[in-house]
């Protein structure tokens, strides 16, 4: 291995380790993501026992659902920082998620009891 070949590799090891850095965060921000998903959660299971009617239900869980989906792939899959491309297809994703959830409910007779 040549000097110029040693170095060039410990050039990009280093960029490497600053560009991860950048993006670390520290123990406890991860605690505190923690503990809102934790508390949206308990507030979903709570919501169910509230006797709400259904599209209240259906609508606060929805959007329950989607402050978690964008939480978690912000923080943990750092969408914050990458490309927007790639956030625009976590976005059309939770989109056709929510449309075949509705289709599906549509199939079992659920929006009857608006």
């Amino acid at each position: 291995m040549s000097t110029t070949e040693s170095t060039s590799e410990a050039v990009a090891e280093a960029h490497d380790d600053q560009a991860h850095d950048d993006h670390a965060h520290s123990d406890l921000h991860y605690v505190k993501v923690f503990v809102v998903l934790f508390v949206i959660t308990a507030v979903e299971v709570a919501w169910l026992y509230l006797g709400l009617p259904s599209w209240a239900l259906v609508g606060g869980l929805f959007a329950m659902m989607a402050v978690k989906f964008f939480l978690i792939c912000a923080e943990f899959m750092h969408l914050k920082v990458d490309i927007r491309l790639f956030t625009q297809l976590f976005v059309l994703g939770l989109s056709f998620a929510v449309v075949i959830y509705t289709v599906m409910l549509s199939g079992s007779n659920f929006w009857q009891s608006f």
